[in-house]
C-alpha cells in the first residue's frame, strides 16, 4: 500500500510540476521492456497523449491509501492467528491422547506469512518448536539446524555436498525425528 501511495504522489508531483508522468512511471517501473515487446500493437496508443489527471480524484486516492496504511500498522496481531493457536492447541491435544507426535504442517504461499506465522508462534507458547520450510531455508534457525544436522551424518552418504538438497533434507528428518514440535 505504501508504495502503491508513493507512486500516486509521484504522479501528483509529476503533474504539480508539468513532467510527462507517464513517461517517468513507465522508466521508473521497468516497465519499458514490456512495452518495446509489444511496441507493434501498442504504438498507436503510446503515441496519444497522456489522459488528464483528475488532481481532486487522485488526492482522495492517496487519503485513502493512506488511511489504510495507518490502519494497517495499528493491527499488531490478526484474529486469524489466534485461531491457528486454538486449533494447533486442539489439535496437539488429540494427538496426545491417541499418543501421536504433536506435529503440524502449515502452508503459506508467502514468505512474509510465513516469516509473521513463525514468529507469532514462536511469542504464543511454540518457542524452539517452530521451523520454516521455503525455497532458500536461510533463516538462522534453518541454518543451525543444518550445522547440526551436517555434523551428525558427517561422512555418510546421507551428505550429497549440495547445500540446497541437504539444507532441505536436514529440515525433513528434523520434522520426522522429533518427538514432539
Amino acid at each position: 500500500m505504501e508504495a502503491i501511495r508513493n507512486r500516486l504522489k509521484h504522479i501528483e508531483d509529476d503533474q504539480s510540476n508539468n513532467d510527462d508522468w507517464l513517461e517517468r512511471l513507465i522508466i521508473e517501473e521497468d516497465l519499458e521492456d514490456d512495452i518495446l515487446e509489444e511496441e507493434t500493437a501498442a504504438e498507436e496508443e503510446l503515441a496519444a497523449p497522456a489522459p488528464e489527471i483528475d488532481k481532486t480524484k487522485l488526492r482522495g486516492e492517496i487519503a485513502e491509501l493512506e488511511q489504510y496504511i495507518h490502519l494497517a500498522r495499528s493491527i499488531k496481531e490478526d484474529e486469524k492467528s489466534h485461531a491457528l493457536v486454538k486449533a494447533l492447541d486442539i489439535g496437539f491435544a488429540r494427538m496426545a491422547e491417541m499418543a501421536a507426535p504433536r506435529k503440524a504442517v502449515i502452508f503459506t504461499e508467502s514468505r512474509r506469512t510465513q516469516d509473521y506465522l513463525a514468529h507469532f508462534l514462536e511469542s504464543h507458547g511454540y518457542a524452539g518448536k517452530v521451523v520454516t520450510f521455503s525455497g532458500s531455508n536461510q533463516s538462522p534457525g534453518v541454518t543451525g539446524l543444518y550445522q547440526r544436522w551436517l555434523s551428525e551424518h558427517k561422512g555418510s552418504d546421507r551428505v550429497t555436498g549440495s547445500p540446497v538438497i541437504d539444507r532441505r533434507t536436514a529440515l525433513i528428518d528434523c520434522f520426522h525425528d522429533r518427538g514432539e514440535s
